[in-house]
């Protein structure tokens, strides 16, 4: 099969097709969105000689971040419908890898970070389902100051006069029963809500 004579979008949108009537969602939004590029990436002696063939879907690098874990399932289904669509002529072996696309940003370096609240949000559900220790093998106050000085931070509760000893009685002393692992973390990574107003004590 010789690619570079090959109608590339019906073969896509045959692919597309496979996985939109599979009910992978996911997978065809990614396939419609991203640039495509069918590249000979390799060579085998096997069965008189197969050539071996990547279709490569670059994305925004942002969007190719936030997939993840995800990202290999998704090249696995899609690699099973670019097989199916574009095997049947002969010997030649084709596969799908997902890939950032490279793009200019003369101010990256100077640009601030910016995570939205909603991504914030979704970072928080993740930990959450999985269970994950946020703070690691630290103490969660000795965490948290790596971040911002707790010291300088006020407590609206009136015990305590920093947010540094809000968090170890409500976190430590408490035994963690008034300040939930999830609200803690979402309170930091949000900006500084005492125990108190979350119904602590």
């Amino acid at each position: 099969m010789d690619v570079s004579g090959l109608d590339e979008e019906a073969y896509l949108a045959s692919v597309e097709a496979m996985l939109t009537a599979e009910c992978m969602a996911e997978a065809a939004e990614l396939l419609r969105e991203a640039e495509t590029e069918v590249v000979e990436t390799g060579y085998d002696n096997w069965n008189g000689g197969t050539r071996l063939y990547t279709v490569f879907l670059s994305i925004d690098p942002a969007s190719f971040g936030r997939l993840g874990a995800k990202r290999a399932t998704l090249e696995e289904q899609i690699t099973a419908r670019v097989k199916l669509v574009y095997e049947q002529d002969d010997n030649n072996w084709f596969s799908a890898t997902i890939r950032s696309r490279i793009q200019p940003r003369p101010d990256w370096r100077t640009a601030p970070a910016s995570v939205s609240r909603r991504a914030r949000r979704n970072i928080i559900d993740g930990i959450k389902v999985d269970n994950i220790a946020w703070m690691g093998t630290l103490e969660d106050v000795e965490f948290l100051q790596r971040l911002w000085d707790l010291e300088a931070m006020p407590s609206t509760d009136s015990r305590y006069k920093d947010a540094a000893g809000d968090i170890w009685q409500h976190r430590w002393n408490n035994h963690r029963c008034t300040y939930p692992d999830v609200d803690m973390f979402w309170s930091a990574a949000t900006g500084y809500v005492p125990a108190s107003a979350l119904g602590g004590s």
